[in-house]
Formats: C-alpha cells, sequence, structure tokens
C-alpha cells in the first residue's frame, strides 16, 4: 500500500489534536541536605546553583544543619538571606550554644508524676 503525503498530513494534525489528552508527567527534584555543621552551610550554594540554573526543588529534607537550611528555604528565604542570616552573631551564638550575659533565663520546676 502506498501512502500519499496527504495521509501524513492528516496523521500530522490527528496528533497534534489529542496530544493535550497524553498525560506528561513532569520529574520531580528532592533536595537532601546532610549534616556536619559548618560543612552544612555550603548547601546554600548547591540551593543558588540550582536557582541559577532554573531547576526547580520540590521536596527538601535534611539533618542537623542540612535540615536548618533546608527548612529556611522551604519557608521562603533566599540564599543570599540565608548567608546573611548564618553571618549574623546571633546565629552564631545559637549554633555554638552560647548564651549571652544580656540573656535572662527563667527556669521552672517541673513535677513527674
Amino acid at each position: 500500500m502506498i501512502f500519499k503525503l496527504r495521509d501524513f498530513k492528516s496523521v500530522f494534525w490527528l496528533f497534534f489534536l489529542f496530544m493535550p489528552l497524553i498525560p506528561l508527567h513532569a520529574q520531580k527534584v528532592a533536595l537532601v541536605l546532610s549534616g556536619g555543621g559548618s560543612k552544612g552551610v555550603a548547601h546554600i550554594g548547591v540551593i543558588k546553583a540550582l536557582e541559577e540554573n532554573g531547576i526547580p526543588i520540590d521536596y527538601v529534607a535534611g539533618t542537623s544543619m542540612g535540615a536548618i537550611i533546608g527548612g529556611l528555604y522551604a519557608a521562603g528565604y533566599s540564599p543570599e538571606e540565608m548567608i546573611a542570616l548564618v553571618n549574623s552573631d546571633e546565629f552564631t551564638e545559637w549554633v555554638d550554644s552560647e548564651i549571652s550575659k544580656n540573656t535572662v533565663i527563667f527556669i521552672t520546676s517541673i513535677n513527674l508524676v
């Protein structure tokens, strides 16, 4: 059987007519961040590189410092905002578990039953 050019044109148009009915599944990207204290801050650079290359992040998971950085990203912080936060004195005190002399601590007793 010999196909004519007209037949290919009709198949071509039918394909594009019904193409929106074919489900297209986009890939999902999960960002998994590890811990490691100050090494975990390097994850900000990874997030920045992914954003610069237009790679959307659908899921975020992390442990230790990776969880902190991932949580900041999930909360809507940009990489620049995260860098400013990590470089702040308050963040350094929090990470080092240091309590400044100006901090007042209230301790209440807990009655165990």
